[in-house]
């Protein structure tokens, strides 16, 4: 137990967050203001005009200095009845109340600068939050950690009794992950994204390149496009695509190494302290109780390898950014399920519980399948004026598509148990959906023309951290589980937070 008098007094933040400060408001700066560089760098250095570009660049300097001092200077935080007051602004005042029992996780990050300074980065989720609005930029480390411990304090004072009346013991359960588990984390993620992005990239470094050419040389490539020697042409792009890959891959991998590098989690009586990064370091604890939703997924590759995330969806963080999100990866499912099963018991139902209609995947196949194979078709005709190749390539990628979502179609299971809802679906990978009934604020069903038609309905439950739905249900079974849905929440003398 933390002595609270010292933190109810109005205190700043370490001045060591003044040049972290400074830093952020000199590049804010610099992106307001950055056209007046732009005009004098286009206009050049003329000797009538009355400022050098120095002077420039230290009016930026000095003002962004005067900002921080003030940025610095009126923002204050204190704890005072069981309440988060936080002073911000000198020109607009801003006070900020939170609750202590409405936060929902408490986030330490140390990026480069705070590492060497010896200072942490605070911020918070709160109930009802739409963004991290919440921050202490620079406090001392060792400081750092008793304000995190003081603001989970209200939660951990609500430990939730067994079945004997009495606090539920700790099991002081550790994970950690070693520098191979990482390795193989990072060469098994999903490259697809920076895979993409360097192909773009490419494109518009070729096309830019083009343009630098002069006639006589746009006409020679011409005409070695259209020459015998198009092969060559086209070995050329296939070496580029396989060096593309094997850079976003060595990319994306390089990212989640940094990312989750010295991962380790402990578990507390109400919840769980997670650590990990490489250069940007981030600590989050959070409380077992402010869990809405859990889901635990993999990938076809990790799935080999027995390699897990699971995403722990807390209150308001569908709107949250995404580096406040809590994401566990686990080495075993024995693991997740030990993990997931504090919030929810379940069962493993990839090959049991209730099935979606087979109209999800014909009507699919219909609405997106089809369509986008059509446009492909016109896309890939105005590249490369070969009708063909077109169509034979938008048939392969839209009967792959179809293929998936019958696939997804025919893997998907929901299974309402005695505390909640497990959904399973996935193509080549695997995803988990855990939703107890008392998280839920809101179940509906919906039904379109072609719904309705074939007496079918989709389920939407909504939590206060995002949502999980089943899709083409009968009507019948839609409007039985929406009920048993209720019932259930008013059955039990539970609350969503």
């Amino acid at each position: 137990m933390h002595n609270l008098d010292e933190w109810q007094v109005p205190q700043r933040q370490s001045p060591a967050s003044i040049f972290i400060l400074f830093l952020k408001t000199l590049w804010e700066t610099i992106k307001q203001f950055w056209f007046v560089l732009v005009i004098y760098l286009l206009k050049g250095r003329q000797a009538e005009q009355p400022f050098s570009f120095q002077w420039i660049i230290w009016g930026f300097i000095g003002l962004s200095f005067v900002i921080t001092i003030l940025k610095y200077w009126f923002y204050k935080f204190h704890i005072q009845d069981q309440n988060l007051h936080i002073y911000s602004g000198w020109w607009k005042r801003k006070h900020l109340t939170i609750p202590l029992k409405s936060i929902q996780a408490v986030h330490l990050e140390q990026s480069i600068w705070q590492q060497l300074l010896k200072v942490a980065k605070v911020s918070f989720d709160s109930a009802g939050s739409e963004q991290v609005e919440a921050r202490i930029e620079a406090l001392s480390l060792k400081k750092a950690e008793i304000l995190k411990e003081i603001l989970l304090q209200e939660a951990e004072n609500n430990t939730s009794l067994n079945e004997n009346g009495l606090p539920a013991p700790a099991e002081n359960k550790k994970y950690q992950l070693s520098e191979t588990d990482v390795l193989k984390l990072s060469l098994s993620a999903n490259h697809l994204r920076a895979f993409f992005v360097l192909l773009v990239f490419a494109v518009k470094f070729f096309a830019d390149a083009e343009e630098l050419l002069d006639a006589d040389q746009r006409e020679a490539m011409e005409e070695f496009k259209n020459s015998t020697l198009n092969a060559l042409s086209w070995l050329f792009f296939a070496v580029m695509f396989l060096l593309i890959g094997g850079v976003s891959v060595v990319v994306s991998a390089f990212r989640v190494f940094m990312e989750y590098y010295n991962f380790r989690m402990e578990e507390t009586p109400k919840g769980w302290k997670v650590a990990h990064g490489l250069f940007t370091q981030k600590q989050k604890a959070i409380n077992r109780s402010k869990i809405q939703l859990v889901t635990y997924r993999t990938n076809w590759i990790r799935n080999l390898l027995d390699f897990w995330f699971v995403d722990l969806s807390i209150t308001g963080q569908d709107k949250l950014k995404k580096q406040a999100r809590i994401n566990i990866p686990l080495t075993s499912l024995e693991s997740v399920q030990s993990l997931a099963s504090q919030y929810l018991p379940h069962a493993n139902i990839a090959k049991s519980g209730e099935t979606i209609s087979k109209a999800y995947w014909l009507r699919k196949t219909l609405t997106t399948a089809l369509p986008m194979s059509l446009v492909l078709v016109g896309v890939l005709y105005l590249l490369s004026k070969d009708w063909k190749t077109s169509i034979l390539t938008a048939s392969v990628i839209g009967m792959y598509w179809t293929i998936h979502l019958r696939i997804w179609q025919k893997k998907f299971r929901w299974l309402a148990q005695e505390d909640g809802l497990v959904i399973f679906k996935g193509v080549w990978g695997k995803s988990y959906t855990l939703l107890k009934w008392q998280k839920i604020q809101q179940a509906s069903f919906t039904q379109n023309l072609y719904q309705r038609r074939q007496g079918l309905a989709s389920i939407t439950f909504v939590t206060a951290g995002g949502q999980a739905s089943i899709p083409y249900l009968p009507l019948t079974t839609a409007q039985m589980l929406v009920n048993q849905t209720f019932y259930r929440i008013e059955s039990k003398q539970e609350t969503w937070l």
